[in-house]
């Protein structure tokens, strides 16, 4: 599996950086997730100028746009967070980020439903973080996800499927024919998961040859989780693939494998490996090769 620069909110990694000192440490990010990426930590509040510790701050929504002040002194930090803001996102950009991960309910990292005091003393859950905001503007199709959604398998599997693919993309050489369909035979899988409509796009696009077409076509069906049901349908297509070498008890096995874990069953994982299990015994490459086979991974299942 290929490594990817992946940009983090530096309290996740258990650094003490949160405005009281402490930190916000997932174990699945640092330790499952940690041997797959290269983190690019970074703290807004900190690296924006502000001590540790240092006052609680909040989002007040004022003159048409969000603004971060301090809970007690009422000093406005916009400016300060917003300049520090573009210039640390274009270091990112130079540093090839592939994705980020942010700290929930955080005023300048929160991705969505953080606090918001508007008028009349009114509090809603509609605020952005700062830095948050700014890197969605500056990176818009940049996969960014708060740490809390990578708890649910299906974001855990479109976040990585997204960042992984884009990795393998960036990191293919020049882009020809031959290159565009040996990306779709290893990724076709994956992508008829998240969508059937995408994987027959994929194939015509990279026959084609045409490589940006190719490439709006995977981010568009890889922006969706697959589902229970995109699994099923990706496991029926492996079936017709390893059909003519199956014995009829062996078919009989594989759709009983897709049938228990359609209705909850047997797991992903216990699925998938029996597929795997055969492709392997009838020496299957086109099926050995597939990038879903990365989903028996660790890092896919969670820990």
């Amino acid at each position: 599996m290929v490594k990817v620069k992946v940009g983090i909110s530096a309290c996740l990694l258990g650094q003490p950086v949160r405005y009281n000192g402490s930190h916000k440490l997932d174990v699945y990010l640092r330790e499952v997730l940690g041997p797959y990426v290269a983190w690019v930590p970074v703290c807004p509040e900190t690296e924006c100028g502000l001590p540790t510790p240092r006052e609680p701050m909040e989002l007040w929504e004022g003159a048409g746009q969000q603004r971060l002040v301090t809970n007690s002194t009422g000093i406005d930090l916009t400016l300060q967070m917003t300049s520090w803001c573009g210039r640390r996102l274009k270091k990112l950009e130079d540093e090839g980020v592939g994705g980020f991960i942010l700290k929930q309910d955080s005023p300048s990292c929160g991705l969505q439903q953080v606090r918001l005091h508007c008028e009349n003393h009114r509090v809603n859950r509609k605020g952005r973080g700062l830095f948050a905001q700014s890197l969605l503007v500056h990176f818009p199709k940049l996969p960014v996800v708060e740490a809390e959604k990578l708890r649910n398998r299906w974001e855990r599997e479109c976040f990585l499927d997204r960042i992984f693919t884009a990795e393998r993309w960036r990191t293919m050489g020049q882009a020809d024919g031959g290159t565009l369909v040996d990306f779709y035979n290893r990724h076709r899988l994956m992508v008829l998961s998240h969508s059937a409509e995408g994987e027959a796009d994929l194939a015509h696009w990279a026959r084609a040859g045409a490589v940006e077409a190719c490439r709006a076509v995977w981010e568009q069906a890889l922006s969706a989780p697959s589902g229970k049901n995109g699994h099923c349908r990706m496991m029926g297509r492996m079936l017709c693939d390893l059909k003519p070498v199956l014995s009829a008890w062996e078919s009989e096995k594989l759709e009983e494998a897709i049938s228990r874990y359609q209705t909850g069953h047997t797991g992903m994982s216990a699925a998938l490996s029996l597929f795997f299990y055969y492709a392997e015994k009838y020496e299957n490459h086109d099926l050995m090769t597939q990038t879903c086979r990365d989903w028996l991974l660790p890092v896919y299942e969670g820990g």
